[in-house]
């Protein structure tokens, strides 16, 4: 039997919500939403506050390159509000259109957690600042980003059909749920290293899912519904590790506090280029709009 014999209406994707579970599943959507906004709206008072008391390199990078703290709180609060209003934004949009879709769902989930706590690692340094104490800030912003990681895994792993593929991922689903889980309970006891590397193999494990599912398994209809966002990945993670990571041990001069200024201007430029990932919303908005994901007559006619 070919590869692309089998399409997105032949899964259970296919079958909407109805009755009690779709009041269910709307009602824990709109539950994780309220929490990620108001999770956002307190972080982006205390970001705001933080950073205009700024201090360390930065404070004397600020005075070299002639700008004030208000300016630097301002252009890191513009650019959280900028990712999160876009995130949310198509996640509202796709919840509203397609809230009887299992992935769909998944999908707007993912979209609300992550525009939230992508929008908080934007600035290196507040998120770390939070966790120093238990605060009912920090609490909230455990359970998003929490969730946030499950979601967006989950969804590397289904999108855009509900299938594992390759088959094997579903037992990374299963070992990301419990370690999810534990994050949640305060049950985990690993090591820090651990606790940081964790989320990276998930990650890049979701990354090969997508990478193996559109070249391998995907159907003609799926590659055209999903190569935006495909190709769209493909171009942000490794802009944003090469210029975030790659770049500042290969460059010491953007390395603080060497040369505060360039250092506080690169920062800056990282924070733009982490925008980047705003690729992935606009391409699934492109793809409901223009290709129909998740329609299943559209997939037939495919």
């Amino acid at each position: 039997m070919s590869a692309f014999s089998t399409d997105s209406t032949q899964t259970a994707t296919s079958t909407p919500l109805t009755g009690i579970w779709l009041t269910v599943v709307r009602g824990a959507w709109i539950l994780i939403t309220i929490i990620s906004l108001a999770t956002f709206a307190l972080f982006l008072r205390y970001a705001n506050g933080y950073l205009r008391q700024i201090g360390d390199w930065r404070r004397a990078a600020l005075f070299m390159l002639g700008l004030s703290n208000t300016y630097y709180a301002g252009y890191y609060v513009t650019l959280m509000a900028i990712f999160v209003i876009i995130y949310v934004g198509v996640a509202v949009f796709i919840f509203w259109h397609k809230s009887d879709n299992r992935v769909a769902l998944l999908i707007s989930l993912a979209q609300v957690t992550f525009g939230v706590t992508g929008a908080i690692s934007i600035h290196p340094a507040i998120m770390s600042n939070v966790f120093r104490n238990t605060t009912p800030l920090s609490i909230l912003l455990l359970i998003t980003s929490t969730l946030s990681n499950l979601f967006v895994l989950m969804s590397l792993l289904l999108f855009p059909d509900g299938r594992f593929v390759p088959d094997w991922t579903k037992w990374l689903a299963v070992i990301a749920l419990i370690y999810s889980g534990s994050l949640l309970l305060r049950l985990n006891n690993l090591s820090p290293l651990l606790l940081s590397l964790l989320p990276v193999v998930f990650f890049g494990v979701g990354i090969y899912a997508q990478m193996y599912r559109f070249f391998r398994t995907a159907s003609p209809t799926q590659r055209q519904q999903t190569r935006l966002m495909v190709h769209g990945l493909r171009i942000s993670i490794p802009l944003i590790l090469i210029v975030l990571y790659v770049i500042p041990q290969l460059v010491p001069l953007v390395r603080p506090p060497t040369i505060p200024a360039a250092a506080l201007a690169y920062e800056m430029v990282g924070g733009l280029v982490f925008l980047s990932l705003l690729i992935v919303p606009l391409a699934l908005m492109s793809s409901i709009l223009r290709y129909h994901l998740w329609d299943s007559d559209a997939a037939n006619n495919g």
